[in-house]
């Protein structure tokens, strides 16, 4: 047998950890663990929780602390911090079932609406501020993410319930362009 070993040139387009710094792993576990209902792949307490959330994707939620002798200080101050995390739904009730979710956890949200591009979205705030988005993408890549993450089939196209919003997405993006309103996101959750 040969192993075969391919030579790459520079980086391919691929994400295999997402490491968030995180101010109290202890409160962060609460709300992931006890609040959200997520089973960590790892937990070193008071250092680091890994979560696989995709076959090839973790999210490490590490130690600000700890974080920070590794990698150098972290920006601090007013506003969000410049990242969203998103979770697809297959339709607007499951973006309000987790929305309602994430408050029973103690998150700080900001109710989903329809979206001006075709879809249905709300944020929520964990405890270290991370915006997580929650969403009803009906478009075309929202739709293939649903089916390579396994929610919906993967061969449905006889009878996809989705056909009427992914041709209403692609309609409202041919005419208007991808606009989104960060700035009413960010509004709602400062509000809260």
């Amino acid at each position: 047998m040969s192993v075969v070993v391919a030579s790459v040139i520079g980086m391919d387009a691929r994400v295999t950890f997402i490491t968030l710094a995180v101010a109290d792993v202890a409160a962060t576990r609460r709300f992931y663990v006890d609040g959200l209902g997520w089973q960590p792949e790892l937990e070193v307490p008071g250092e680091v929780l890994f979560f696989r959330v995709a076959p090839s994707v973790t999210l490490s939620l590490w130690s600000r602390e700890q974080f920070e002798a590794e990698v150098g200080p972290v920006q601090s101050g007013a506003g969000a911090p410049p990242i969203t995390l998103a979770h697809n739904m297959p339709d607007p009730a499951g973006v309000d079932e987790v929305l309602e979710a994430a408050r029973g956890a103690g998150a700080t949200v900001s109710p989903a609406t329809e979206r001006e591009w075709g879809g249905y979205t709300g944020y929520f705030a964990d405890p270290d501020g991370f915006r997580w988005e929650v969403a009803h993408n009906p478009g075309p890549i929202g739709v293939d993410l649903l089916r390579a993450a396994g929610v919906i089939p993967p061969d449905d196209t006889e009878d996809d319930e989705n056909d009427d919003d992914i041709a209403a997405f692609d309609a409202a993006m041919a005419e208007e362009g991808p606009t989104i309103p960060w700035t009413q996101v960010q509004a709602d959750l400062d509000r809260q």
